[in-house]
């Protein structure tokens, strides 16, 4: 079986450096990238879920979600990774909220939920 593949975007590289060794040792593939821009360019590529930090320059992860929504034709779930007090944070267009710090349980187990939720959701009827 093929490993799922999770795309997270965070302008902090100690963060996606986490996020990524503790998704990996999940046997998850991951692309991890600094940009929002560059995240854009290479959507709607095959990932299983997209991981988006909120706070980063140029273009928030607030703004971000939407294109990501578009380029992907809202078929993968797109969870925001932040530091922001999850009561504080604007959650319309996510499917979860990660709150930094977090425990690799906790981002693991949401990762795997949101994906499993649209598995569900995207299986054909009858199938």
């Amino acid at each position: 079986m093929d490993k799922m593949k999770v795309l997270a975007v965070d302008d902090r590289t100690e963060d996606l450096e986490v996020i990524k060794e503790i998704l990996e040792l999940s046997g998850f593939e991951v692309i991890a990238l600094q940009s929002g821009s560059k995240a854009l360019n290479i959507l709607p590529d095959k990932f299983d879920a997209v991981l988006l930090d909120i706070q980063m320059p140029l273009s928030s992860g607030y703004e971000l979600i939407k294109k990501v929504r578009v380029k992907t034709r809202n078929r993968i779930p797109v969870l925001f990774v932040s530091i922001i007090p999850k009561q504080e944070a604007n959650l319309e267009g996510s499917d979860d909220y990660i709150e930094k710090p977090f425990s690799p349980k906790e981002l693991v187990n949401a990762v795997n939920k949101a994906i499993l939720k649209y598995k569900r959701i995207d299986k054909p009827v009858g199938g």
